[in-house]
């Protein structure tokens, strides 16, 4: 396909000729697996490959294509499927670097398009600057175009704003969001659309006020505005200040993702003195460390806490 962009004034400008899609390859990296075979299911004429991951015994990692000519990618369109693992062996730097290498190699074997499809996307937290620190994030996008991606996917990022940190003219950053099938599971289990009354969409900070006004033009359900105490030293909340009724109401507490459970727990402690009738909790992410299952069991305590249900997407294998 040929496009000629004229400026404004009529100075025309060279052709330009986009080179088209190759092959349909995707690379599944250790993680991925349950996320691949879904994949393979529903794009059963893609050609599916396992990573040759190898660690050696100082620490460092290898990450190979399979050999054989039924696997050459020069020329391919692969996608780079990494899932973020529960409680797995190697670190978040090991499973990342990982990810860079797969990158590196499809590039080197001469893949023509390179799309990382990552769920959670790496350090998307690390997101601004609160003290004398990098921007994480943005350090992630450089590092994965600097290995030589083309595109990147990723779902509810922790930042609309991580796209900019990508330069478009090298690696495309693009978010998917989960909030369409949350609200349909809401409605169908709930009816959230019918009895909109009853129900209240929360946030237990600022930084949540953007999702919460979107799923609001979304339902109509009336919103709860949170301020959370932080102690960034050790990512704990400290207390949370809730503005808006809640008595006799089930709220709706919409977040990002689940890590240490401290958030979720100051904030039902608020709404509970408030005289809160029923939880939902709902995020696409469930990054479950230390003692955040803990904390959810103890609030669910076998159905007869405040509780009801904490809805998740798979996006953690």
């Amino acid at each position: 396909m040929i496009f000629k962009f004229d400026l404004i004034g009529g100075i025309n400008m060279p052709k330009e000729q986009f080179i088209p899609r190759g092959r349909p390859i995707v690379l599944c990296l250790p993680g991925a697996e349950k996320l691949v075979e879904k994949i393979g299911q529903l794009l059963p004429e893609w050609q599916l490959m396992v990573a040759e991951v190898e660690y050696f015994t100082d620490g460092e990692v290898k990450v190979c294509i399979p050999a054989g000519k039924k696997n050459t990618v020069r020329g391919s369109d692969i996608y780079i499927i990494q899932v973020q693992q529960y409680a797995s062996p190697r670190s978040r730097q090991d499973v990342f670097m990982e990810l860079c290498m797969a990158v590196a190699t499809s590039a080197e074997c001469g893949a023509r398009y390179r799309t990382v499809v990552s769920p959670w996307f790496p350090y998307g937290c690390q997101d601004r600057r609160r003290r004398r620190e990098p921007l994480s994030a943005r350090l992630t996008a450089d590092f994965l175009t600097a290995a030589g991606a083309t595109n990147v996917f990723a779902l509810d990022p922790h930042n609309d704003a991580t796209q900019g940190f990508f330069d478009r003219r090298l690696c495309n950053f693009d978010g998917l969001f989960s909030s369409s099938l949350m609200i349909s599971y809401l409605d169908r289990e709930f009816k959230i659309l019918t009895k909109k009354d009853d129900f209240r969409v929360a946030t237990a900070d600022l930084g949540g006020s953007k999702r919460v006004k979107h799923i609001h033009k979304r339902t109509g359900l009336k919103i709860l505005t949170g301020y959370k105490d932080k102690d960034y030293e050790s990512s704990q909340a400290t207390g949370v200040q809730i503005n808006g009724s809640v008595e006799d109401k089930t709220v709706i507490i919409w977040d990002d993702m689940a890590r240490t459970g401290s958030t979720l727990k100051v904030t039902v402690a608020a709404l509970a003195r408030q005289g809160l009738k029923r939880l939902i909790f709902v995020a696409p992410h469930a990054d479950f460390c230390g003692d955040c299952v803990k904390i959810f069991d103890d609030l669910y305590n076998g159905g007869h806490g405040v509780l009801g249900e904490a809805i998740f997407t798979d996006s953690f294998s």
